[in-house]
Order: structure tokens, then C-alpha cells, then sequence
């Protein structure tokens, strides 16, 4: 009987000789998620502390990554990274926002690699019960869209019309013209009737040139019988003719041209 005592006595002095060391393993080394409220809004806040604040050996540092599922799913939403420090008091806070349609959330912590001290995640992934989205929330009245006021389109300014009249603007006044000369008619010369013609050359009329009669010679021993001086006019006067028909022709000839 005694040496079961003492077996007894030996196994509990093991025990609390082991428990100490293990302790920081099984009951350590962990993180706790509170989420404080979801409201009316869809605002979710959120609250990680660390399993300690004694930094022995560096085992309260852990960093960790955050997530969220909705509505119970287990479809884990990413919110960011985080760490336990001594500058934060080894306690992380956040918020997040979720849409009209969540009722509840969930808020999971996932320690990445070891504590600070060297000891492995062995209790994670932490996560938070479930916050309800209040049930007296009042759906809110969608404000209504102003309807435009059209703008009124400007009436046009007639254009008045003039009542007086335009008085057309005359043509430019030609110069007075030139009066075209009345060609003077070639005076055609007069035939005295009373002289009679003599002789025609080639259809045309010459009129007798009238001689005068020289003075009759006087000669102091011969008779007026014998004298030449009848048959000397005779011959001028035929001279004289001939020379009157060649200048009507010289002038009818000069006409044609």
C-alpha cells in the first residue's frame, strides 16, 4: 500500500513538473476574435488580441491575415494583414463594410508561419462567432431623382420689314453719242440746156467748150477773103474738144475705180 502511494506520488510530481513547460503549448500561442457589431449600415467592426502581453522570448509576436464570410457561408472574403507589436498594445482593430443583402458575418484569423518565439500555429485558424445585422433596421427611402425642368426655347425676334420703298438706283448715263456725219453729196455738175452737145465718146456727152472769138486781125494791104485766120479757129476749136471728151473719160475711168 505504501509503495502505490508512493507510485502515485511520483506520477503527480512528473505531472506538475511537465505542465508548466507544455502549458505555453497547449493553453497559449492563440488568438482570440471578438466582432463587436454589424449595424443598420453594413459597418462591421472588428477586435483580434493576443493570446498574451508578456513578450518573453518574443511569444506574443504573430502576424496574421483577416477574412470575413457572410450570411454563414464558408466562403472567406480577404480584409488584410496584420501583426501583434508591442506598439499596438498586442490588440488589432478594424472595420469593414458589406452590402444591404449580408444579415450576419463571421471574422477568421489565420496566423502566418511561427510565434514570434519559434512555436508553430497549432490552434488556428481563429474565428469569431457570429454578429447579426440588427432586425429593426428601417429600409430606407430611396431619394427620388429631381426630374430636369426643360428650358424653355427662346421665341426668335421677327425681323421687321420695312415699309418704304427702295428707289432703284438709274442706270448710268450713257455718253451722248456721236452723231454720225452726213457724208456730203458729190455735187454733180449742171448742164446748161441751152448749150447743145456736139459729140459723145463712149456713151458720154461732152459739152461744147465755148471758144471765145479773138478779135479779127486787121491787115493793112490784104482783104478779109484771103485772111487765115477763119480756118486757124476752126482748128483750135476742134483741139479744144478733143481735149473735153479725154477728161470726161479720165474722170468717169477714175469714178469706176
Amino acid at each position: 500500500m505504501r509503495a502505490r502511494n508512493l507510485g502515485l506520488a511520483t506520477i503527480f510530481a512528473l505531472l506538475a513538473m511537465v505542465l508548466p513547460v507544455t502549458a505555453g503549448v497547449a493553453f497559449g500561442h492563440h488568438a482570440t476574435v471578438v466582432v463587436a457589431q454589424i449595424n443598420c449600415d453594413g459597418h462591421v467592426a472588428y477586435t483580434v488580441n493576443d493570446w498574451t502581453t508578456n513578450n518573453a522570448g518574443h511569444q506574443a509576436e504573430a502576424t496574421f491575415t483577416i477574412s470575413y464570410a457572410a450570411n454563414g457561408s464558408n466562403t472567406w472574403n480577404a480584409l488584410g494583414t496584420a501583426s501583434f507589436t508591442s506598439a499596438n498594445g498586442w490588440s488589432v482593430s478594424g472595420s469593414f463594410n458589406v452590402s444591404s443583402t449580408v444579415t450576419s458575418v463571421r471574422v477568421r484569423v489565420t496566423i502566418v508561419g511561427n510565434w514570434g518565439d519559434g512555436q508553430p500555429d497549432t490552434q488556428g485558424p481563429y474565428t469569431s462567432s457570429s454578429a447579426v445585422r440588427p432586425t429593426t433596421c428601417s429600409t430606407p427611402t430611396p431619394t427620388p431623382k429631381p426630374t430636369p425642368t426643360p428650358t424653355p426655347k427662346p421665341t426668335p425676334t421677327p425681323t421687321p420689314t420695312s415699309t418704304s420703298q427702295t428707289t432703284p438706283t438709274p442706270p448710268p448715263t450713257r455718253g451722248t453719242p456721236t452723231p454720225t456725219p452726213t457724208p456730203t453729196p458729190t455735187p454733180t455738175r449742171s448742164v446748161d440746156p441751152s448749150r447743145t452737145p456736139f459729140q459723145s465718146f463712149q456713151g458720154e456727152t461732152a459739152t461744147p467748150v465755148q471758144v471765145p472769138t479773138p478779135p479779127p486781125t486787121s491787115s493793112n494791104g490784104g482783104s478779109s477773103g484771103n485772111s487765115p485766120t477763119p480756118l486757124l479757129a476752126l482748128v483750135i476749136s476742134f483741139a479744144l474738144g478733143g481735149l473735153g471728151l479725154a477728161a470726161v473719160e479720165a474722170q468717169r475711168r477714175s469714178i469706176r475705180r
